[in-house]
């Protein structure tokens, strides 16, 4: 499963396109220890216990004890209990009183509640966030921070791609080298750059070969030569020093980095038996491949 094929499915259909998005983000320290304390799931002091989780699943399966839940409902599940604890608890933070909590233990009441709360917590305004903090989240990536930043120099050939290469690792600045050699003339004018999206626009926005190179690479380090139908791309993830100021001021007020910033900042554990809790991709049931 590639890079941008985050948490969506069944938990987006039922609490709206809005909310699917952004559990796309959803982060937080992940599983460190195990706890056989009958919790499926914490956000800080709120659990959401085994018993719960089964009542839960009880409901969702129709009462038919002769059918084994699917482990997406129980993902699903665990999903909506951490993103409306985690925006309820940062709802609380700034001073906003959250939305009724779920009435009862359904998965329609807490897929309710939940998207009550995301709607309260879209409307208001992000904390702010340190550039100490920022800076040390956009250079783990963005796979891992839902922030591309990318530039690039096109050349016509492999071996002038090696060339630009070469020049760069001379101590060149990127922006002279676009400026003076890019043949993509629209981002050689302002020193290669393609500017800031999520992962998944920036997916959509740029030919897959493109965007796989870039998703592999490290902050600050050029790759290449990239062949695509346009030429060979030279290719780096923007320095977070290089970064024009508020370049990434929308992408701190999108739903997914900003939960991204949130639950990394609260105590959120989840019991292995279930899965384990990773950074933008959300709980990976049992059996599936670590992302991280």
């Amino acid at each position: 499963m590639g890079p941008t094929a985050r948490l969506s499915g069944v938990i987006g259909r039922r609490l709206g396109s809005a909310v699917g998005v952004a559990l796309l983000a959803l982060a937080a320290s992940g599983c460190a220890t195990f706890e056989d304390s009958g919790v499926a799931a914490r956000v800080g002091d709120e659990s959401l216990t085994e018993d719960r989780l089964a009542a839960m699943l009880r409901e969702a399966m129709g009462d038919d004890e002769a059918q084994t839940a699917p482990s997406n409902l129980s993902t699903e599940i665990l999903n909506s209990f951490l993103l409306d604890q985690i925006i309820r608890t940062d709802l609380a933070a700034a001073g906003v009183t959250p939305p009724a909590p779920a009435v009862d233990d359904t998965l329609a009441s807490l897929n309710v509640a939940a998207g009550d709360a995301f709607a309260a917590w879209q409307a208001t305004p992000p904390n702010p966030v340190s550039d100490a903090v920022v800076r040390a989240e956009y250079e783990r990536g963005p796979v891992e921070s839902d922030m591309a930043c990318t530039r690039h120099i096109l050349v016509a050939s492999p071996g002038e791609a090696r060339d630009v290469l070469a020049r760069l690792d001379d101590g060149e600045p990127f922006a002279d080298v676009a400026a003076q050699d890019s043949t993509d003339t629209g981002s050689a004018a302002n020193g290669g750059s393609l500017g800031c999206m999520n992962t998944g626009q920036f997916a959509q926005t740029f030919v897959p070969e493109f965007v796989q190179a870039a998703l592999d690479a490290e902050v600050g380090t050029p790759v290449g030569p990239v062949e695509s139908q346009f030429g060979f791309h030279v290719i780096e993830l923007t320095p977070f020093d290089d970064l024009a100021p508020d370049a990434l001021a929308p992408l701190l007020a999108s739903p997914s980095v900003r939960l991204e910033f949130v639950s990394r900042g609260l105590d959120v554990w989840v019991d292995p038996r279930f899965g384990a809790f990773e950074g933008a991709f959300g709980v990976v049931p049992l059996g599936q491949p670590a992302r991280g």
